[in-house]
């Protein structure tokens, strides 16, 4: 058991940084993915390309739903996987699958009863998670300012509210964290800024630049956290803890950082041209009155 502790304590950061990178291609994937369905054609799911999309809440869709919109919003039932990209998505009726959403602005108050995949710059969970919780959120803990889109004021970061719940584990990615929600299974946070008001009853992985633990923090098994501070932990963790200073840093290599280059360019490129299908696909005209002006 001591074994395994110290294992868990002295985990590398490439660690991390791996997960993140499977994490940032598993979205991508997602985009392109959307990106390659032909629009208004139904194969085993139902497709949905327009402005604004709203499923009301008293529609029942009995089938998998791949919406691509500036504006999502879902208040009825979908009774499969929703995969939805858009400006803003907004997720307040029942999803009986997964649901993966990409937007620069996520609310999901609703219940999502299998795994909850989403990336955005700004978060928010208040609803019920089923199982699985994966998060991709923006933020900065020294400067960081609202998103307008689409009508709605976009704050950044990620922000699970004191009633939502997740019936899994929970892997939370990105600038800044807000987690008050209660998580049945193991948490990992790997974020700059991550404030814990909640109850986690597995484990706990945390790293981050700084850890604020609230009065309603709780940790039923083990903490491991790498912060530049250590905290206060008395009261709050119900195993062991175990903290782990931030690495020094050491001269990179310069083919890793030659590779870490590229992949990062490949990987812009990609959303790129995810953002210019949707801009083709929803807002022509932003595109081509443009393009007549200039060559005016």
């Amino acid at each position: 058991m001591k074994m395994n502790l110290l294992r868990e304590r002295d985990m590398p950061m490439d660690r991390h940084r791996r997960r993140k990178q499977r994490i940032y291609l598993t979205i991508m994937s997602a985009i392109l993915a959307l990106a390659l369905l032909p629009a208004g054609r139904a194969l085993a799911s139902s497709f949905v390309g327009s402005d604004v999309y709203r499923l009301e809440s008293d529609q029942v869709i009995n089938d998998d739903l791949y919406v691509s919109a500036s504006e999502i919003y879902i208040d009825g039932t979908v009774n499969g996987d929703l995969f939805a990209t858009g400006g803003y998505v907004e997720v307040a009726g029942t999803v009986t699958g997964d649901a993966m959403l990409v937007g620069a602005g996520i609310v999901v108050s609703g219940d999502v009863q299998d795994d909850l995949r989403t990336a955005g710059a700004g978060i928010d969970v208040s609803g019920t998670v089923g199982d699985d919780l994966l998060v991709a959120g923006g933020g900065n803990p020294n400067f960081s300012f609202p998103i307008q889109t689409q009508g709605h004021t976009i704050m950044q970061g990620v922000r699970l509210t004191d009633s939502a719940t997740v019936g899994g584990d929970a892997t939370i990615l990105g600038g800044v964290g807000q987690i008050a929600s209660a998580i049945d299974g193991n948490l990992i946070a790997a974020m700059a800024d991550v404030s814990l008001n909640g109850h986690v009853s597995g484990n706990a992985q945390v790293n981050a630049g700084a850890l604020a633990l609230g009065d309603a923090a709780q940790i039923d098994g083990d903490l491991n956290y790498q912060t530049e501070q250590r905290i206060d932990t008395a009261g709050v963790v119900g195993g062991t803890v175990g903290y782990q200073p931030p690495t020094p840093t050491s001269a990179p290599d310069p083919i890793a950082v030659w590779i870490d280059r590229l992949t990062r360019a490949a990987l812009a490129l990609l959303g790129f041209a995810a953002l210019g299908w949707l801009l083709l696909r929803l807002a022509p005209r932003s595109l081509s009155d443009p393009a007549e002006a200039i060559s005016a």
